[in-house]
């Protein structure tokens, strides 16, 4: 196993990343120290190693933002393949003490879900380290209290709540060069809106079923109130028919009917008037 690194160096700006390849095989595993502590996922939320494999190398990145004085000292980088051989590299990082830089700060908008605990993370920078200030819609301040935890440069909300939706401002100062601002919103999450769109298109649906089924009540109504059974039916006279152009093949069948009772009439019945007896 095999590694390589560089010398001793100079930092004073706000993200270090640290290169560490090394070779042999089986690939071996490469694992970060700061002054003999090991650099693990849960060791500072400003540190982050990533790694890549080749078929030869394997190439481990160590990046730190935000960076402090504290993060000056002995960085190690140790590579372990099963072979038991154990090769290690070290960088010195030292800062360029008094060296003033001005503050800047930027800031992400992020959506919440409602009674969710959300954390709002705005990135710093500057030397000396910039104070926070945190502000809300019209430059009303946010301090510790009720729901809301300030901590350097995250605002912590429990229980979040349609209210806590809106424009959201920091400030970084340092006492060099002039302040810098940064805002962004926080907005209700998509799965609520899709809640509330879920809702009212079943009210909605079940309007239009209500109206329909009134509507179709109220025909069925109607038609019962004009219907009359066959066996109730009116005859039209032969007056009426003669007065109307829409039953011809009826008038035709009446007057025949009535033809062949006066020819009955004149052989079996006496006829009165209109009534046959």
């Amino acid at each position: 196993v095999s590694t390589q690194s560089t010398g001793q160096r100079e930092y004073m700006i706000n993200v270090i990343n640290i290169v560490c390849r090394a070779n042999g095989y089986p690939l071996p595993v490469v694992t970060w120290f700061k002054d003999s502590t090991e650099i693990s996922a849960d060791y500072n939320i400003r540190y982050t190693i990533s790694q890549e494999n080749s078929n030869d190398y394997v190439t481990s990145t160590l990046t730190v933002i935000s960076v402090k004085d504290e993060d000056a000292g002995l960085l190690t980088c140790r590579a372990v393949n099963q072979k038991v051989a154990t090769y290690t590299a070290q960088l010195e990082i030292d800062f360029v003490v008094g060296h003033e830089i001005a503050p800047s700060i930027s800031l992400s908008d992020i959506s919440i879900q409602l009674n969710s605990a959300i954390t709002f993370e705005a990135v710093a920078y500057g030397y000396p380290t910039p104070t926070i200030f945190w502000y809300k819609d019209n430059y009303v301040p946010i301090t510790t209290t009720g729901r809301y935890l300030l901590d350097g440069t995250s605002l912590f909300i429990d229980g979040a709540q349609s209210s806590d939706t809106g424009l959201y401002i920091v400030k970084a100062t340092n006492g060099v060069g002039e302040d810098a601002f940064a805002n962004a919103t926080i907005t209700l999450g998509s799965n609520q809106t899709v809640i509330i769109g879920t809702a009212g298109g079943v009210c909605g649906l079940f309007f239009i079923i209500c109206c329909g089924v009134l509507l179709y009540v109220m025909v069925r109504q109607k038609h019962r109130e004009n219907f009359v059974p066959p066996n109730e039916a009116v005859t039209p006279s032969e007056k009426e028919i003669e007065k109307s152009d829409h039953f011809p093949e009826i008038k035709h069948h009446i007057e025949h009917n009535i033809g062949q009772v006066e020819h009955a009439g004149d052989r079996v019945f006496k006829m009165e008037g209109p009534t046959a007896l």
